[in-house]
């Protein structure tokens, strides 16, 4: 089985046919003059948390071509639009790099560790509850991995974190206001063990077919955290850098509290992790890609 046919998993086109791409971003909540009438362009997302499975495939196949380390070549949206790989950090430092006005690249990011070993990884899993053994099934999301490299298994199966534009537009799925009711109990998780994550499609999917949106993990975004006012109305990226990501959706913990947030539309639980250099028990990732791509 290739790579790719391990690690991408299903991806939804969305929105839906027919529906419309603007939605209201802001909390019922929150001064209406922080709300933004937001457009994006149609994407396409996994329909499932990247699962403990596919990252292991990713960190396989670095392991098999013997490339753990790279740095990020950034596009003028912020996106990863290429990686330079290596197998150390000289290996790396040692291929040029060309900046200049007509190239497609605004900004280079430094040279870093982008996939861990397959004892790294575990290792971290380990460190968990419970020696990692709930973290460590191969159907459950895939945590305590860092930003940058979320962002390089994205790259590497031909897609990107999704903006947090995105990822509020894809956990909505056309509801312009979310309460309780419209919600729905089938969205709520129920009956699992919240010491740990649970299996991918615990809980039953949002309307548009995507599962666990209102928990199980949370999701590093592409986006670094800023003002919503000060978005673009059209397929807002936020800033460029900055010192904290944004990370959006409900977690395994404190999932009652995460249910109530989820019935606003800033949607979701929504904070910024403080280090994208991090690893956390709570932030796994989701991909997005251009549709039928």
């Amino acid at each position: 089985m290739s790579y790719l046919a391990k690690a991408q998993g299903t991806f939804i086109n969305l929105p839906p046919a027919g529906a419309s791409t603007t939605f209201l971003m802001g909390s019922p909540m929150s001064n209406k003059s922080a709300h933004r009438e937001i457009t994006l362009t149609p994407f396409a997302m996994q329909e499932t948390l990247v699962t403990v499975r596919q990252f292991s495939a990713y960190v396989e196949e670095g392991e098999k071509l013997g490339l753990h380390y790279g740095r990020f070549m950034y596009g003028p949206t912020g996106h990863v639009a290429s990686v330079i790989w290596g197998d150390s950090e000289q290996a790396v430092a040692n291929k040029s790099v060309t900046l200049d006005a007509g190239c497609s690249f605004a900004s280079v990011s430094p040279i870093r560790k982008l996939i861990p070993t397959m004892d790294e990884y575990m290792g971290r899993l380990a460190s968990l509850a419970d020696g990692g053994k709930q973290f460590m099934q191969l159907d459950h999301p895939a945590v305590m991995i860092d930003w940058y490299e979320a962002a390089a298994f994205a790259f590497s199966i031909g897609g990107r974190l999704p903006t947090e534009a995105e990822h509020m537009f894809a956990t909505g799925a056309g509801r312009a206001k979310v309460d309780t009711a419209e919600y729905g109990a089938e969205e709520k998780p129920s009956g699992l063990d919240y010491l740990a994550t649970g299996p991918v499609k615990s809980h039953l999917p949002n309307p548009w077919g995507l599962y666990d949106m209102g928990g199980n993990a949370c999701v590093w975004t592409q986006s670094w955290s800023g003002p919503m006012n000060a978005m673009s109305a059209n397929d807002p990226v936020g800033p460029l850098d900055g010192e904290s990501r944004v990370v959006c959706t409900g977690l395994w913990r404190l999932v009652d509290l995460l249910y109530f947030l989820a019935t606003y539309p800033r949607l979701i639980a929504h904070y910024h992790a403080p280090n994208p250099e991090n690893h956390y028990e709570n932030i796994g990732l989701r991909v997005v890609r251009p549709q039928n791509s």
